[in-house]
């Protein structure tokens, strides 16, 4: 008679599965190093990879002989599940890393886009850009708790990887990681405040506490936060009902508001790096919509486009903006819907209340980096060269957004390359090369500066 199999017998099994998944990627990790990478901060996120799925194949190796009684195979069982979820989460990060290699994506603005990233979030942030085969514009893999990297991942839909025009989307992203950046911030100040109130009271303990509290106050996701709440709480407005501070959905209605509002704090960062032509990106690739799907971590997209004419409009980078002919961009936008959840009109009610604090917290980041603002008045005037069939002088240029910019402004401008024209049935891709040359001069006169400096 064949005998059960032991505890340890099973644990053995689930284990060796594991284990060949976790291998099977190392060797996909390996066969990608040994090609031409030509993205460093592709081959840091390799590294890393590598370095942990070493580091849970060990793990999985080690404790089958402890596996004594039901508790011990428990514990193991869940620890291998626990893994073999984690290893199956490298998988589309490693296909987003082998497209990365790819020689469809436009590498002409990457090094662009680097310097944008680091000036943005700082020396050490580095960009992987690549293609996803989704109608979604960006991926990021903060689930895989890599954001210790400070690896931005920009990711264009396949078929848009070749036009520069959608890359104003990244601000969007760059926007994500600020507020998770900010955040992880924030976390450590309450934790902070925490720990110092467990102390016993003294004179020394309330000086600590009183300046960790200061420096909370000042945080700008605390302020947001705390923004949010007070906001979430006094609701009157839209025929919403008031919520007491202690009722119990308050919680999760402010998870959802709160990631409704990091998602309009992003398109803020996206326009005060873009400027108008992240409005006009976020036109061509999200309106009149991708699916009837209702999210309600996501503000409707109406309302997004009305606190995008806002943000402009504050950050006066509206100017004489050109909608694109023969689009009525508001009845192209989520027509209105009848009530669907209402969280999604608190969230709303919270948005256009807290807009002001937002975009000024926004501003504020970039003034301390000197990031000029993008307007339509700059951009207008190197405009001219596109519509001669020239690339833009990169001294005129200056930077990634100026160019982005008047690349818009020629696109949505039928004087540019019109019917008769010998470009004109050609017009949308002689514009985004005429970019993608502006974007490369652009670099060049950047590498250019740079060795002319370290030679003085």
């Amino acid at each position: 008679m064949t005998q059960p199999p032991s505890l340890q017998d099973i644990i053995r099994g689930q284990r060796d599965i594991v284990l060949r998944r976790i291998q099977a990627l190392l060797d996909e990790v390996d066969e990608l190093r040994g090609e031409v990478i030509p993205q460093a901060a592709t081959s840091r996120v390799l590294d890393e990879m590598a370095s942990r799925l070493h580091v849970g194949k060990r793990m999985a190796e080690g404790g089958v002989a402890m596996v004594t009684d039901h508790t011990s195979f428990k514990i193991k069982r869940e620890a291998l599940f626990a893994l073999s979820v984690q290893v199956a989460g490298y998988a589309p990060l490693l296909g987003f890393l082998r497209r990365s290699a790819h020689e469809r994506n436009s590498y002409e603005f990457y090094g662009p886009l680097v310097d944008l990233a680091r000036k943005f979030l700082g020396d050490e942030t580095d960009v992987v850009l690549s293609s996803e085969w989704d109608s979604s514009p960006f991926a990021r893999y903060s689930d895989l708790h890599i954001d210790d990297l400070q690896v931005v991942f920009v990711g264009l839909p396949v078929t848009e990887a070749a036009n520069p025009l959608v890359i104003p989307l990244a601000g969007h992203e760059l926007g994500h990681v600020l507020w998770s950046k900010l955040r992880s911030e924030a976390d450590a100040l309450d934790s902070g405040i925490e720990s110092v109130l467990k102390k016993p009271r003294s004179a020394d303990r309330d000086k600590v506490l009183a300046g960790a509290r200061a420096k909370a106050d000042k945080h700008p996701y605390l302020t947001i936060r705390k923004a949010i709440k007070d906001n979430l709480v006094s609701a009157k407005k839209d025929g919403l009902k008031k919520i007491s501070p202690d009722a119990p959905e308050i919680g999760a209605i402010l998870d959802t508001v709160i990631n409704q509002v990091e998602e309009v704090f992003s398109d803020i960062v996206g326009l005060r790096l873009f400027g108008a032509s992240y409005l006009y990106a976020f036109h061509y690739l999200v309106c009149p919509g991708i699916s009837r799907n209702y999210n309600h971590n996501y503000p409707a997209t109406t309302h997004r486009y009305q606190v995008m004419i806002k943000t402009l409009e504050m950050l006066g980078g509206i100017g004489k903006l050109a909608l694109p002919e023969g689009t009525d961009w508001w009845h192209e936008i989520d027509p209105p819907t009848p009530a669907q959840m209402s969280d999604e009109f608190y969230g709303k009610s919270v948005i256009d209340s807290i807009h002001e604090l937002l975009v000024n917290q926004v501003i504020t980041w970039f003034g301390e980096r000197c990031l000029p603002l993008p307007t339509d008045f700059d951009a207008a005037k190197l405009k001219t060269r596109l519509a001669l069939g020239a690339p833009i002088n990169a001294r005129e240029g200056e930077n990634l957004a100026r160019i982005i910019l008047a690349g818009w402004m020629a696109r949505n401008d039928s004087a540019v390359f019109p019917a008769g024209h010998g470009l004109h049935l050609r017009r949308e891709v002689v514009i985004n090369e005429l970019i993608l040359k502006s974007i490369e001069l652009l670099e060049i006169e950047g590498l250019y500066q740079q060795e002319r400096s370290s030679c003085c």
